[in-house]
């Protein structure tokens, strides 16, 4: 799959669509359906319409969705340890193994200080990342240690959000995207419990 799809869903997830950083990732969704092979070659283009139609306040509902005034509080938390710790932590057990293999890859991220490095945008950028280098060991590790585990949680809460139509119909293209990853490189995900 495309190391641009997991760069441009990434950024949609991380940036909030009013920042300049956003920008560039809203024009590319234009380009989604032709930056890989789907596996339902209508739907992709079917939610990127979508996606391109709406005409909700896009900032409003990424504040509502993945933002809250306390930790783990947003009804779609964007990052991993909410869903994998049994109090719903950030910076949780889990962070600090993704860190752990960060450190190991040798990636640096340019993050927001403090943030947790366990956000769905930022796994996704890092994926992008290691696909581009072609680091297949390390992409494959990602996906199934730290990126899949919970991610399915974080689609299905998303496409459920009553928030705007915008980041529902992303939610059909990232949950794709995953899935076609998932039966490509052939990974067999670890069964772990989920608390969100």
């Amino acid at each position: 799959m495309s190391a641009s799809v997991a760069r441009i869903l990434g950024g949609l997830l991380y940036y909030a669509p009013d920042s300049a950083a956003a920008e560039p990732f809203l024009a590319a969704l234009t380009r989604l359906p032709e930056l890989a092979d789907w596996p339902e070659e209508d739907e992709v283009p079917y939610w990127c319409r979508v996606l391109h139609l709406t005409t909700e306040d896009k900032a409003y509902s990424f504040r509502v969705l993945f933002t809250a005034p306390e930790q783990g509080l947003a009804p779609v938390p964007p990052w991993g340890s909410v869903y994998q710790d049994a109090e719903n932590r950030l910076d949780a057990a889990s962070t600090r193994r993704y860190r752990a293999f960060l450190q190991t890859q040798q990636l640096l991220l340019h993050h927001t200080a403090g943030e947790p490095e366990d956000h769905i945008g930022l796994m996704l950028l890092t994926l992008a990342y290691l696909l581009e280098q072609e680091r297949e060991e390390a992409v494959i590790e990602l996906l199934r240690e730290h990126l899949l585990p919970w991610s399915w949680r974080f689609v299905q809460l998303l496409q459920q959000a009553t928030e705007g139509d915008f980041y529902p119909a992303l939610s059909r293209i990232l949950g794709g995207f995953l899935a076609e990853l998932e039966y490509q490189l052939e990974i067999c995900l670890p069964m772990i419990r989920l608390y969100r």
